[in-house]
């Protein structure tokens, strides 16, 4: 998914504002309640401005009012477009700043919520120092997508008042959880760590390379994961794959792969597609939803689809090649047709070129493979041999290159 930032409107630029107030798709969530307000459409949740109304909310809103008042448009970084907006406002009765946030409604359904709500609470609470921020929700709308978004963004339930669901954060809250990677933050900087919280990358396949590859994104601070793969955890795993351990044998690795992210970063929002990635499902995933995404599959008809899928989107991937059969720990990641040595690239760089693909990176080793002492064959697949590090390395640079682009985007 693309980035986001906030941008302060000026006047002329209302339009935006007036044409999202406007929409009946997008006012929907505003419609039926029992209010007095000059333009107000009742079945509709519409609301009409004046040139004078929309002069008043400027001056009231937007103008120089902060920390009392703030308001901003959802800015897409790539092409400059409006997608909604958000805003806050002090509360003095209960010692509180209330808050919104609408997503014009042909952008909802993309992902943009929840990194468009923590841009605003940066804001909110770095930039200009506010104690806490509150929203509600009247429980009998059972505005459940409004609900866990608030969630995925870091606020808590308070319990329900007259009839509405109280969810609040504090300044203390969100700054706790963002020191969760304080260090990392020495490195590479507030903003880094901001936009890697907002980033969208995607793992297919969670097994010896992908579970470290989902480890170094978790802990560098990814805010959204997903995880793709159809195995169960079997006790031949036991000797390379992070997920596995005695207690896990037998569970879905996607599963086991979710509660492990969310034990190192609570706050993330964590995706599993518990499938075995093929042709004729490929249409369920959605790509362009992503950031980024990480190929460690293990089958090469997997592999191009994927790899083809991506490019067709316009999603950066990096594919791992074969880790299996070496005693080495000397990897690295280059462009598909500069690769040597590893049979599986020699076959990648041959079937992508057929389909018109021939600049993908891709994670390899000029390591010769070594043949098992003891081959094991299932049906006409010969099972390579493996190590506890070489999938470890493998998965962990592979995570790396991730952050790293993401942060250097």
């Amino acid at each position: 998914m693309e980035q986001l930032e906030l941008y302060i409107p000026k006047l002329e630029d209302l339009w935006f504002y007036q044409k999202m107030m406007s929409d009946p798709e997008t006012m929907s969530y505003n419609a039926g309640w029992d209010v007095d307000y000059d333009g107000y459409h009742w079945d509709t949740g519409c609301i009409d401005y004046s040139e004078e109304m929309l002069s008043e909310f400027y001056e009231h809103f937007i103008v120089g009012q902060e920390p009392q008042r703030f308001y901003a448009y959802i800015k897409r970084s790539s092409d400059g477009a409006w997608i909604g907006d958000v805003n806050f406002h002090y509360t003095s009765e209960k010692d509180w700043w209330d808050m919104g946030i609408v997503i014009y409604a042909p952008y909802r359904g993309k992902g943009y919520a929840v990194p468009a709500l923590k841009l605003m609470l940066e804001h909110a609470f770095r930039d200009c120092g506010i104690s806490r921020i509150h929203n509600d929700f009247e429980v009998a709308r059972n505005e459940v997508a409004a609900w866990e978004t608030h969630r995925k963004a870091g606020f808590k339930e308070l319990g329900v008042e007259d009839g509405f669901l109280q969810m609040m954060i504090t300044k203390e809250e969100y700054l706790k959880k963002m020191s969760d990677f304080s260090r990392t933050e020495m490195l590479i900087g507030k903003d880094s760590i901001t936009t890697l919280n907002n980033a969208r990358v995607l793992v297919c396949g969670v097994g010896g390379v992908g579970g470290y590859a989902v480890e170094a994104l978790a802990r560098g601070g990814v805010g959204n994961i997903a995880v793709l793969d159809s195995d169960d955890i079997h006790p031949s795993n036991l000797n390379r794959q992070i997920l596995a351990t005695v207690d896990t044998v037998g569970r879905k690795k996607v599963e086991v792969c979710k509660e492990r992210i969310l034990t190192i970063n609570p706050d993330c929002n964590v995706t599993t597609y518990d499938m075995f990635y093929l042709p004729e499902n490929a249409d369920s995933l959605p790509l362009d939803s992503y950031d980024f995404i990480i190929d460690a599959v293990d089958t090469v008809s997997a592999k191009l689809e994927l790899i083809t899928r991506a490019k067709k989107a316009r999603v950066p991937i990096v594919s791992c090649m074969g880790t299996g059969n070496k005693l080495g720990y000397s990897f690295e990641i280059a462009d598909i047709k500069k690769t040597s040595v590893c049979p599986l690239a020699k076959v990648m760089r041959k079937e992508l070129k057929a389909r018109g693909i021939d600049a993908v990176p891709v994670l390899y080793s000029k390591e010769e493979p070594i043949t098992p002492q003891s081959p094991v064959v299932e049906g006409v697949r010969h099972i390579p041999g493996s190590l506890s590090y070489p999938p470890a390395i493998a998965g962990l640079m592979l995570g790396g290159y991730v952050i790293r682009a993401i942060i250097q985007k």
